[in-house]
């Protein structure tokens, strides 16, 4: 499980065994993926390079496509492959995600409630609320939405 508890990897080929705790599995297949998407952008700077053209005969350019993009290409089909199969083998606890959210007494709508007001009321008035919204939120251990429900007459379909 993760630090939040509400996602379980349960395909022992998705993890590795921790090297300081047995208990512990490691999950390897997001990790290839964050590592090919950032070795994919390192590619697009080749690709990048490759627009520069010279004056009437290309010495280089398009032959960093032929080295760049067969890579790009290949990296992505195998992280679409292995993110499909890391999405069929996870396993959600719906019932403590909603412990999660409630733990976080809505603060994670904060953005969302910030651009709902925007267009009723002036802008920084919005991010006025909502900021005093949040620390009364956290000293009172309410909702955010029902403190910001009544700080505002706004018409928002809470």
């Amino acid at each position: 499980m993760g630090f939040l508890g509400f996602v379980l990897i349960v395909s022992i080929m998705l993890s590795v065994s921790s090297s300081t705790m047995p208990q512990k599995r490691n999950p390897i297949v997001n990790e290839i993926i964050i590592a090919a998407a950032r070795h994919n952008a390192n590619l697009l700077a080749s690709m990048h390079q490759a627009l520069i053209q010279e004056h009437e005969r290309a010495t280089g350019s398009w032959q960093i496509e032929w080295l760049s993009l067969p890579q790009m290409l290949h990296l992505t089909a195998s992280v679409l492959k292995k993110a499909l199969f890391l999405s069929q083998n996870l396993v959600v606890d719906a019932a403590q995600m909603r412990v999660n959210v409630g733990a976080s007494h809505g603060l994670m709508l904060a953005e969302a409630l910030d651009l709902a007001l925007a267009p009723l009321i002036r802008q920084a008035e919005a991010k006025r609320i909502i900021k005093e919204a949040t620390q009364t939120a956290l000293e009172h251990k309410r909702h955010l939405v029902d403190v910001v429900r009544g700080q505002t007459h706004a018409t928002i379909d809470w």
